[in-house]
């Protein structure tokens, strides 16, 4: 991808938005902001964004809530894409709370040893109508609406030296989720809301903070383990997050969960540059979202896409595409005229010419 690339990682709480540009060297760090989203109201952090960064000409890749999004592993005999896009909503029609025609549906492969299936993230056409509706609002039409987290575990697991089977935290101030990679792909999504707030100024609410988080995903982790006969021990953690912003928080997920933990950073990327007036107000455990999403093609890179079906955005051309034959005859019709005055241009001179002769003999 060539240009100016914005990634817009949106959560319930925040708004994170990083502007890079492409080079010859890779990808260069224009600007970056973080905008809360006062009373849950995404039209005005929205507002203030684009107050601060102006995305009208850029690619804009954006992620839709974890909160607004739910997720099932379903099991398929066949493997292949567009058997499983057709199959997929019979298959999970008796484990939806709603009708299968309200939802889009999109998935992506999960490859264990007990069993090959997918695992599907499911949203609401009504709140993608809406959300789509908010973005282009101020002037953004995302290429990608990528569901949060996944283009980061993606980042992650496309690093050298990263074991097969992770476990990725974002742990944020008021919710927190996990996405568990087996084998190098995408297995288990979950999102929780967390109990209490931890306050780093209190070493007590920190532990207790964490060892009810810790407890949460030991459960999870566990459960989905028994259930597909694949090994329950991740072979190492990955954290970011506004919760995980203290030095002390990997100490804790590793005393806790008893496997090693370490802080994610995207902007050690060896194609990322960064100025320097940037590196001094960036923050990686708030901004590796909106990062490695900017980083991400726009093609499926393990991760989902939301912007499909009729939300796709093949339907920004679509008009084009039928004014097409209009504009052919229309260009036809005007040719045709400009054609027909040549020609009668150059018979009326011809004809003054041959006067202009007989005078002239």
């Amino acid at each position: 991808m060539h240009g100016n690339i914005t990634g817009i990682d949106i959560s319930t709480e925040h708004i994170t938005a990083v502007r890079t540009a492409s080079g010859l060297k890779g990808r260069r760090i224009l600007a970056c902001a973080r905008v809360p989203m006062a009373d849950g109201s995404l039209e005005d952090a929205l507002r203030s964004l684009a107050g601060s960064m102006d995305l009208r000409n850029d690619t804009c890749l954006v992620t839709v809530p974890e909160a607004h999004v739910s997720f099932r592993n379903v099991p398929m005999p066949f493997r292949d894409g567009r058997k499983i896009r057709q199959a997929l909503p019979f298959e999970m029609e008796n484990m939806l709370p709603s009708p299968v025609e309200d939802l889009l549906i999109d998935f992506i492969a999960t490859d264990h040893h007990a069993e090959s299936g997918v695992l599907a993230a499911l949203v609401r056409k009504e709140f993608i109508s809406n959300y789509l509706v908010a973005l282009q609002s101020i002037g953004i039409d995302p290429e990608v609406l990528e569901v949060r987290g996944t283009s980061l575990t993606s980042w992650i697991l496309n690093q050298a030296g990263t074991p097969e089977n992770i476990l990725v935290l974002e742990i944020g101030a008021k919710r927190y989720s996990l996405i568990l990679c087996l084998n190098g792909r995408i297995s288990l999504i979950r999102s929780f809301i967390s109990v209490s707030v931890p306050s780093p100024e209190n070493p007590e609410d920190m532990d207790s903070f964490f060892r009810s988080l810790c407890i949460a995903v030991q459960n999870t982790v566990h459960a989905f383990a028994s259930r597909t006969g694949m090994p329950d021990r991740p072979e190492k953690i990955y954290f970011t997050g506004e919760g995980a912003r203290d030095p002390i928080s990997g100490d804790l997920l590793s005393r806790f969960l008893d496997i090693p933990a370490e802080p994610i950073d995207v902007s050690q990327d060896k194609k990322v540059r960064m100025e320097e007036n940037i590196a001094r107000d960036w923050s990686p455990a708030l901004m590796n979202g909106a990062l490695s999403l900017a980083l991400r093609n726009t093609g499926k890179e393990g991760g989902f896409n939301l912007r499909r079906d009729e939300f796709g955005t093949e339907g920004r051309y679509q008009s084009i595409r039928k004014a097409i034959p209009k504009f052919a005859l229309f260009l036809f019709l005007i040719l045709s005229f400009l054609v027909a005055d040549m020609v009668i241009d150059y018979h009326l001179l011809k004809k003054e010419y041959r006067t202009l002769d007989q005078e002239i003999t």
